[in-house]
C-alpha cells in the first residue's frame, strides 16, 4: 500500500512538472535535412561558479535525450551539429489585484444585498525568478542556427530541492527535444 502511494505521488508530481514545462516554443529552418544529422558536440561552456549544478543537470539531460534519438556525441571537428544549452534566469514581478472580498460594507446597499460597487481591492505583488531552459543547434559546417527551442518557467530559482530540479530539467529538455528532428522537406 505504501508503494502505491509513492507511485501515485510521483505520478502527480510528474504531471505537475510536465504542465509547468508546457510553455515550449520551437523554431527551425525547414530547408535543413535533419534526418542526415547523426552526431553532435556540446559547445556551451560549463558554468564554473553560480549555476554549476544546474548546468550539469541540463548538460546531462540534453546528452541523454540526443543519445536516445540515435545521435552520437563526438568532438567539434567531427560533429554534424553543435549544440548549445543553458538556463536563463529572469526575475519577474507580478501584480495581482483582488477585487473580491467581503470588506466592512457587507449588507443591504443601494439595489442589492452584498458589497457596494466599486469596491476597494487588495493589491498583491510577488517577485520570483524563473528558469527558462534553452537549447540551440548550429550546423557545424555553415555555423548557422538551424534549430532552437525553449521551455519557459521550467525551473524555480533558487533551487531548494535538488531532486525536484532534476525532474524539472529532465522534463523540460524532454519536451524541448520531443519533436526533434522535425519533419522537413529537405
Amino acid at each position: 500500500m505504501h508503494r502505491r502511494l509513492q507511485v501515485a505521488m510521483l505520478g502527480a508530481g510528474l504531471a505537475t512538472l510536465a504542465a509547468c514545462a508546457s510553455n515550449v516554443s520551437t523554431d527551425y529552418n525547414p530547408q535543413v535535412g535533419f534526418s542526415q544529422l547523426r552526431s553532435f558536440a556540446l559547445v556551451s561552456r560549463r558554468d564554473k561558479t553560480s549555476h554549476q549544478l544546474i548546468d550539469d543537470r541540463v548538460r546531462e539531460a540534453v546528452t541523454n535525450q540526443l543519445l536516445a534519438k540515435g545521435m552520437r556525441e563526438t568532438s567539434r571537428d567531427q560533429a554534424d551539429v553543435l549544440v548549445g544549452y543553458g538556463v536563463v534566469d529572469r526575475t519577474r514581478t507580478e501584480v495581482y489585484r483582488d477585487d473580491w472580498g467581503w470588506g466592512p460594507a457587507w449588507g443591504w446597499r443601494y439595489y442589492r444585498w452584498g458589497v457596494p460597487w466599486p469596491m476597494d481591492g487588495r493589491t498583491q505583488i510577488e517577485h520570483y525568478t524563473d528558469g527558462t531552459v534553452v537549447v540551440s543547434m548550429v550546423d557545424a559546417k555553415t555555423h548557422r542556427v538551424i534549430w532552437q527551442s525553449q521551455a519557459a518557467d521550467a525551473l524555480s530559482l533558487p533551487v531548494n530541492d535538488p531532486r525536484r530540479a532534476d525532474v524539472a530539467i529532465d522534463h523540460a529538455v524532454a519536451k524541448i527535444l520531443h519533436k526533434f528532428p522535425p519533419r522537413t522537406t529537405a
